[in-house]
């Protein structure tokens, strides 16, 4: 992390081209980021979740959750019967 050296606010990666460089967002002062600065730089970003965050994946072969076939084709026939009396 390096802060600006006139205003001393951060100063935040920015890339120009194929160059890299250290730019302040209030002032506009620029530094060229050689390789030597840019090995102190460890970008991360780690989330930690809750427990009650997580999604649980089951694999179950058995559709025990899906509409059995007989109220299925039930809610068909309703469906198509509604849609034949329906007036345009």
């Amino acid at each position: 992390m390096e802060f600006c050296p006139e205003c001393d606010s951060l100063l935040i990666i920015e890339k120009q081209g194929k160059k890299n460089l250290l730019k302040c967002r209030d002032c506009n002062y620029t530094v060229k980021l050689n390789k030597k600065r840019a090995e102190s730089f460890i970008l991360s970003d780690e989330i930690q979740h809750k427990e009650n965050e997580r999604t649980e994946i089951v694999e179950d072969d058995n559709a025990s959750q899906a509409i059995p076939t007989e109220i299925r084709e039930d809610l068909m026939e309703s469906y198509r019967e509604s849609i034949e009396s329906f007036h345009y």
